[in-house]
């Protein structure tokens, strides 16, 4: 399966070749910015200090479309296939939106307490990332209930991103983006992020 993998830092969003340091593109991000999704079509952000997701003209800084969050503290963005996922740090909750809007239609909260960070969707479980304990979480679709977990290979874990086989980590702490084997410690490959710090995290699926 190839990709091309998103990161982002406070400042810019980049599109790298592939699971690989070189860039291809990037673009300016919001102030605040601390995740990003694809839609498939569209980037996805958001910024935890204007309470705001928003949706890009494809990869670019031009923004089609936007909500405010009722929280302060909207952390994870994931696209599942139909509706966005969002986490709240504050609260330690994940949402399912109705489509890309600011309607909830479903929401859990995770075991482990306030610290969620990053939200994947491996097309039949959420998996999140907890900064506050330091671990990587699957759970049972989308419900509270866990089936797994394992501690992450840096101190504070950010976006994760799945590409059907195999998670995808950013850590903050040491400025670096991990390819894990499947759902697991195994780290495959790794690289430091391009900016100051590696927070959001997600791909895009370009092909066999």
């Amino acid at each position: 399966m190839a990709i091309n993998l998103f990161s982002q830092d406070s400042n810019k969003i980049y599109k790298h070749d592939g699971f690989s340091a070189s860039i291809l593109d990037s673009c300016a991000g919001k102030y605040g910015a601390v995740d990003v999704a694809w839609d498939g079509t569209n980037m996805l952000s958001n910024s935890d200090y204007w309470d705001k997701i928003y949706k890009h003209d494809g990869f670019s800084a031009s923004i089609i479309d936007s909500f405010l969050r009722s929280d302060h503290y909207n952390q994870g963005l994931e696209w599942d296939g139909t509706n966005l996922l969002s986490t709240d740090y504050g609260v330690g909750k994940v949402y399912k939106h109705n489509g890309f809007s600011n309607t909830i239609l479903d929401s859990f909260a995770q075991g482990s307490g306030i610290g969620v960070q990053g939200v994947a969707w491996d097309g039949t479980n959420t998996l999140c990332s907890n900064l506050s304990t330091d671990k990587i979480y699957k759970y049972s679709g989308f419900s509270a209930t866990v089936l797994d977990s394992f501690s992450s290979p840096g101190e504070e874990p950010r976006g994760i991103t799945w590409d059907g086989t195999d998670l995808y980590s950013a850590d903050s702490g040491v400025d670096r983006i991990y390819k894990h084997n499947g759902f697991s410690t195994t780290i495959l490959d790794s690289f430091s992020g391009p900016g100051t710090f590696s927070w959001g995290l997600s791909l895009e699926q370009t092909g066999c």
